[in-house]
């Protein structure tokens, strides 16, 4: 099996493994819910979360958390500001439009930067907004919104309930402080920086967020966020839970509690560093115009078959990385350092990946440029 380098799902650790491992219990006993109640405060912590934001841990993928964004606090025919650069975004677009809601989108080309001056042109245009839906990171792209700019600069102008997908960057990659940032709810998931395999969505909702709960006429169950509240604050999923999955995000939590979220952040960003020095110093260009630290998305040269390198990467070196998605398939790679990543492997990555571009002759013959270029930031920092 390749070593993982993707930008979701990302490598298990071992104690997680072993969390994941344990024996089965049944989601309605103390052993449980003790589980659970704990879950909910580490996630307070790492979120910066004031007393009256609640966190939700929910039995789905990360589009289920969108979709229950959607579905909990959106009315049929209500208006939605949807900012995308990327593919994440445009799926905002897509739910919001399955729902029979009123989309504005302020679609950037991907991997393009948004400036605060065309987002509030739009809020302005339409005074009766709903929600805007904005992306901290997308990992399609690369692309990294300040949302700790965005966010204060859209309230100025809108009372509409504003939304934070934080789905590739929470728990290491960036600070996520949605209260900070004066958005009213934000998502992730487990299978990017919280190292888990895929299935938890993860939701953290504002007071305020639920005054837009009380008037969504939007059909839900499942998806109801406020039924989930409710068992949640008796520690329980209102369905059955994802038992040893939440066994598995309760244990990676301790792991970045134990090394202290501030160091969990300079880790990935040295790592983003490393890996962009790397691809520079192998002639290669970079997608977004401002990188988030959970993945280097890489343009391909003309003439190089992305899908064929990245099967030859996996299949000569022993590295999986991940294709573009949507139209750039095949014309791109992302090289994802989420979860507990450090510099050896990503050294090991780099070697292969420049051996590989020679082999397909996008590079001419290999004089370790990449793994220089990346232990010099390393040493730096």
């Amino acid at each position: 099996m390749p070593r993982l380098f993707a930008p979701g799902p990302v490598d298990v650790p071992e104690r997680v493994r072993r969390a994941l491992a344990e024996p089965l219990c049944h989601h309605r006993t103390p052993e449980f819910t003790e589980i659970f109640a704990d879950i909910r405060a580490q996630l307070r912590r790492l979120w910066h979360l004031p007393s009256d934001w609640e966190p939700l841990v929910l039995s789905c993928s990360g589009t289920g958390a969108m979709e229950g964004l959607v579905a909990s606090f959106m009315s049929r025919g209500a208006k939605a500001l949807v900012i995308s650069s990327g593919k994440f975004g445009e799926r905002f677009s897509e739910i919001l439009n399955a729902y029979g809601c009123q989309v504005i989108e302020l679609r950037k080309e991907w991997g393009q930067d948004v400036q605060v001056e065309e987002v509030l042109s739009l809020v302005k245009a339409h005074p009766d907004l709903r929600a805007v839906y904005m992306l901290s990171a997308d990992t399609s792209t690369g692309i990294q919104h300040e949302l700790s700019v965005l966010g204060p600069a859209i309230r100025e102008h809108t009372d509409a309930l504003l939304v934070a997908d934080c789905i590739c960057d929470f728990g290491g990659a960036s600070d996520c402080d949605p209260a900070a940032w004066q958005v009213d709810v934000a998502i992730s998931a487990g299978h990017k920086c919280l190292m888990i395999p895929p299935g938890i969505g993860i939701a953290v909702v504002s007071e305020r967020a639920w005054t837009f709960h009380q008037t969504s006429d939007l059909p839900k169950y499942y998806l109801d966020w406020k039924r989930e509240l409710d068992f949640h604050r008796k520690d329980g999923n209102a369905s059955t839970s994802s038992v040893n999955l939440l066994r598995g995000l309760h244990e990676s939590m301790t792991m970045i509690e134990e090394q202290g979220l501030p160091n969990v952040l300079q880790r990935y960003a040295r790592l983003a560093s490393g890996c962009r020095a790397a691809i520079e110093a192998l002639g290669l260009q970079l997608l977004p115009e401002v990188a988030t630290n959970a993945v280097t998305v890489v343009k391909g040269p003309a003439s190089m078959d992305c899908t064929a390198f990245i099967d030859h990467l996996a299949k000569s070196y022993g590295f999986r990385i991940a294709n573009g998605q949507g139209h750039l398939k095949g014309k791109l790679f992302r090289i994802g350092h989420m979860g507990m990543q450090s510099e050896g492997p990503l050294l090991g990555l780099l070697n292969a990946l420049e051996s590989a571009l020679v082999d397909v002759r996008v590079v001419d013959r290999h004089r370790g440029a990449a793994v220089a270029a990346a232990a010099a930031i390393f040493a730096k920092s």
